[in-house]
Order: C-alpha cells, then structure tokens, then sequence
C-alpha cells in the first residue's frame, strides 16, 4: 500500500496505438523501516487504454530526491516515444470570472 504523492499519467495514441502508461510515486506504508524512514518506491501501470494494464513495483528510494529524480527519467523518455500528459479534471459546475487586466489588479505597494 502507498501514501501516494504525485502520480504521472501518459498515453500514447498516435500512429495506431492505443496504449497508457501510469506512475505513482509514493511511501510505502506496509514496508519495514530502512535507514530510519520506509521506502519511496515508484510503481507503474501500463498497457491497453480501456484495461486495466499491468501493474510492477519498479524500483525502491531511500531519499525522495532519487525517486523524483527517476520518475522525471522515465517520463522523459516517454514523451520522446510519442506519449502526452493526461490531465483529467472533475467538470467544474462554478462560472469562470472573466479574465482581468494587469492594471486591475495592481496595487499601490506592488509598485513601491
């Protein structure tokens, strides 16, 4: 199990394919306690877009900056093959305010 704290979702739909890929950084809760803190793992899902995929614990971190460090690894090679960002958002039910001009939101101390 994992205390999730970013997840990266990708998919590939260019030239015929129809594939997703999926990672989950996070802590693993169940894991025992190496060098005073459990395990930063990443964990990927990959496979069909519709199925539920394949799921592998790829690789175990003891610091959160190695982890980071091979997620952002791994996303970069996957865009380069072609796969984009997934950004699914929940339908917003609130009216958007219309945009406003810099000047309207200036203040007297921003400009100080």
């Amino acid at each position: 199990m994992l205390d999730v704290l970013d997840t990266k979702h990708l998919e590939c739909t260019n030239e015929g394919h129809n594939k997703f890929w999926k990672a989950v950084l996070g802590r693993e809760t169940t894991a025992p306690v190496i060098d005073g803190s459990k395990p930063w793992v990443v964990s990927v899902t990959w496979g069909k877009i519709g199925t539920q995929g394949e799921n592998k614990v790829v690789k175990r971190f003891t610091t959160l900056s190695a982890a980071h460090s091979y997620l952002r690894g791994r996303v970069k090679d996957k865009l380069q093959k072609g796969y984009v960002y997934i950004h699914k958002k929940e339908p917003s039910t609130a009216t958007e305010k219309p945009s406003v001009t810099y000047a309207e939101n200036t203040y007297e101390w921003d400009i100080l």
